[in-house]
C-alpha cells in the first residue's frame, strides 16, 4: 500500500534559480514547466489533488519529457482511481527513462519484490531505441536534465538524494505491476490508497475541475486587467491633485516650490481641461519662479554666500531659458563658481553667456574672465 501523502516527502520542489544561474540558456517553457510542478506540490500537500492534477498536465504539455512530473502525475492519478492514465505517465517514462530506484522499492511495497529484479534484468538486456527528439543533443530535455544533474552536484547529497536524484526515476515500473494485477481473478488494485472507483466518471470529474479551473484563471486575468486600469486612473488622478496643490503654493507666493513640483508633471499626459491648467500654471509659475531665484541668488552672493547663491541662479535656465534674468544670472553663476575656485563650472557658465547673448555687454565682460581662467599663469 502506498501513502500519497508519505511518498510527497521525496518530491521537493526545484530551486529555479539556482537552476537558472547554472544553465541560463533554458527556455522559457522548461522555467514555467518546473514553476507549475513546484505549484502541483504545495497543492497536493494542501490536499487539493484536482488542481495538481491540472497543473501538472501543463507543465508536461510545456515540457514532454519532464519525468519528475510525468511520474508525480501518475501517482496523482492513481490516487484518484484512474489507472488507465497512471499506467499511460507510466508507459511514457519507461519509455525515456533508464534507471529506477523508486520503482522498485513501490514493487516492494506491494511484495514484489522478485518482480521487481525480473523486470529491471530485462530491461537492461533489452536495447531500446530512443526517440528521435532525444537523439537531437540540442533538445531542451537533454539541457534540462544535464542543468539537474548540475545543480545536484552543487547540493548536500544527503537532503537531495531523496529528493531529486531518486525522484527523477520515480515508479517506472508500477505500470507493469499494475497490468500484470489487472489481469487476474480479483482484479487487485491496492497500489494506491483508495477504492476502485469507476473511471469514466473520475474522468469526468476532472474535466470538470479542469473547467473550473480554467474559468477561474480566466476571471483572475480580468480582475488583473481591471486592477491595471484602476491603478492608472488612480495615479491620473493623484497628478491632477497635485496641480491645485501648486496652484495653492503659488497663491501662497511659493514660486520656487511650486515651479519644482511643476517640473516633476513635465511627463504626464493631461487630458483637456486638465491640461489647460496645467499650461496655464506653467506659465505663470516659471516666470515668477525665475525672479524670485533671481533676486534672491543675487542677494546671497552680495552676502558671499556663494554656493547658496550658485544654487539659486543655476535654476534660471530651468525655470525660465528666454527669461531677461539670464544675461546677469549668468554673469554672476559663473562669478559664483569663480570664488568657489571652480574654474570649470565658471568657464561653462560664461560659454553659455556669450552663445545664448552674443551681443550683450555681460558676454563680453565673459569673453574677458574666459580669458583670465584659462590663459597659463
Amino acid at each position: 500500500m502506498i501513502d500519497l501523502k508519505q511518498e510527497l516527502q521525496n518530491y521537493q520542489p526545484i530551486d529555479l534559480k539556482s537552476l537558472a544561474n547554472n544553465m541560463p540558456e533554458i527556455s522559457d517553457n522548461i522555467k514555467n514547466s518546473i514553476v507549475l510542478y513546484n505549484k502541483a506540490l504545495d497543492n497536493l500537500k494542501n490536499n487539493s489533488e484536482d488542481i495538481a492534477i491540472i497543473e501538472l498536465k501543463k507543465a508536461i504539455s510545456m515540457n514532454p519529457h519532464f519525468h519528475e512530473a510525468m511520474n508525480l502525475l501518475g501517482i496523482c492519478y492513481g490516487y484518484v482511481n484512474d489507472y488507465n492514465k497512471a499506467n499511460e505517465m507510466f508507459k511514457k517514462v519507461i519509455e525515456e527513462e533508464n534507471n529506477a530506484v523508486k520503482a522498485l522499492r513501490y514493487l516492494e511495497l506491494t511484495g514484489s519484490g522478485k518482480l521487481a529484479t525480473s523486470l529491471v534484468e530485462n530491461k537492461r538486456k533489452t536495447p531500446r531505441s530512443k526517440p528521435q527528439s532525444q537523439k537531437d543533443p540540442g533538445r531542451n530535455s537533454e539541457a534540462f536534465l544535464a542543468g539537474i544533474n548540475k545543480l545536484l552536484s552543487q547540493k548536500n547529497l544527503r537532503t537531495w538524494i531523496p529528493g531529486y536524484a531518486a525522484s527523477f526515476i520515480v515508479g517506472v515500473l508500477i505500470m507493469l505491476l499494475i497490468s500484470s494485477l489487472s489481469g487476474s481473478s480479483n482484479n487487485d488494485t491496492s497500489v494506491f490508497n483508495g477504492k476502485n472507483e469507476n473511471t469514466a466518471a473520475a474522468a469526468s470529474t476532472q474535466d470538470s475541475f479542469e473547467q473550473k479551473y480554467n474559468k477561474l484563471n480566466e476571471d483572475f486575468e480580468k480582475l488583473q486587467a481591471a486592477y491595471k486600469a484602476a491603478s492608472t486612473d488612480i495615479d491620473y488622478y493623484k497628478n491632477v491633485v497635485k496641480l491645485f496643490e501648486i496652484e495653492s503654493l503659488a497663491g501662497a507666493n511659493k514660486y520656487e516650490e511650486a515651479a519644482d513640483k511643476l517640473l516633476l508633471l513635465k511627463s504626464v499626459d493631461f487630458r483637456e481641461a486638465e491640461k489647460s491648467k496645467y499650461d496655464s500654471l506653467y506659465k505663470s509659475v516659471m516666470a515668477e519662479a525665475a525672479r524670485t531665484v533671481f533676486n534672491e541668488g543675487n542677494r546671497l552672493f552680495g552676502m558671499r554666500k556663494y554656493q547658496e547663491a550658485a544654487d539659486k541662479l543655476s535654476k534660471l535656465q530651468v525655470y525660465a531659458p528666454d527669461s531677461s534674468y539670464n544675461e546677469k544670472g549668468l554673469y554672476n553663476l559663473g562669478k559664483c563658481y569663480v570664488a568657489l575656485n571652480d574654474s570649470r563650472s565658471a568657464v561653462a557658465a560664461f560659454q553659455k553667456l556669450k552663445e545664448g547673448y552674443p551681443r550683450s555687454q555681460y558676454a563680453r565682460w565673459a569673453e574677458y574672465k574666459i580669458q583670465e581662467l584659462t590663459s597659463e599663469p
